[in-house]
């Protein structure tokens, strides 16, 4: 079944991919998503939010990358789809796991790594069963926003800013109904 292409997944071919020899695969950018996120993690635990900001964007953009990749040099494996929504999770659970342990409310908190959980738990059941499953449009929205609602957060942390703070918040509701919605399509 020949890969379907999304409009992002054009123009990152014509632009950023470029920039990658054909030598770097989709699996090479989700490894490096796994290698790096502890990087992210102690910066943020030693406060370099610059830095730290600047390293969770770079590592997050490798999703889309290797999702497009994957797409546009027909290079989509069955690894590719069991581990690169696993690095994702591992990068979004376990940032925001350090930033809601010291400044997210209690019940926001329950939402997004109750969300994350039953992402991972649905993948895993669904694996067992021998069904790997790619990402859908609501997943791929549901990370956007957890990237937004992140990275507005720590832009928050920096400045002081309860608007900046209250929008990171909205981002992570949003990207929790983009999760149920993908969960009720996935069938999970």
């Amino acid at each position: 079944m020949p890969n379907v292409l999304h409009p992002h997944d054009r123009f990152l071919a014509r632009t950023v991919l470029r920039l990658f020899p054909t030598s770097i695969t989709p699996n090479h950018l989700t490894l490096f998503r796994f290698v790096t996120t502890p990087f992210v993690l102690v910066l943020l635990h030693t406060g370099h939010l610059p830095s730290a900001l600047f390293a969770f964007l770079v590592v997050a953009s490798t999703d889309a990358l290797d999702g497009s990749m994957a797409r546009t040099r027909d290079q989509v494996t069955d690894w590719g789809k069991l581990w690169d929504p696993v690095a994702d999770k591992v990068l979004i659970a376990s940032v925001a796991a350090l930033l809601i342990l010291d400044h997210f409310p209690a019940s926001l908190a329950i939402l997004i790594f109750l969300t994350e959980g039953a992402f991972l738990l649905g993948g895993y059941l669904r694996k067992r069963k021998g069904i790997i499953v790619s990402a859908n449009g609501w997943g791929k929205a549901k990370m956007l926003f957890q990237v937004l609602g992140t990275a507005l957060f720590i832009v928050s942390l920096m400045t002081g800013s309860a608007g900046i703070e209250y929008a990171a918040y909205a981002a992570f509701i949003v990207s929790t109904l983009f999760a149920l919605v993908s969960m009720y399509h996935l069938g999970l």
